[in-house]
């Protein structure tokens, strides 16, 4: 029984030997963060942001929801996004959040 248990005590320590092992190989092959990785300003939109568009929220009954009096009228509400990048000459792509699912 002895030699069973220090068996498999030998073999936990070579396995947590291993996995530290990959852990700081796979540490030491991420490269740091560069400059530009930083995080430079921070944006919030008001739940009261709308798009132009057509109207939106029809199946949502006619009671207001968080104050909002549905449908929205010739407009679209804008959706939370993650990051944004400058295109340089006015206008900007955004990567939007929350993108609705079709079943």
């Amino acid at each position: 029984m002895f030699e069973t248990t220090e068996i498999f005590n030998q073999l936990r320590r070579v396995k947590a030997s291993v996995v530290i092992a990959a852990s700081l190989s796979f540490a030491a092959a991420v490269p740091p963060a560069i400059a530009s990785d930083i995080l430079v300003g921070r944006a919030v939109l008001p739940p009261t942001t709308f798009a132009q568009g057509p109207t939106s929220g029809q199946q949502l009954g006619s009671a207001p929801i968080n104050g909002q009096a549905v449908p929205f009228v010739n407009k679209q509400p804008v959706q939370g996004f993650s990051a944004v990048a400058d295109n340089g000459d006015g206008s900007f792509m955004v990567m939007a959040e929350r993108l609705p699912v079709n079943h």
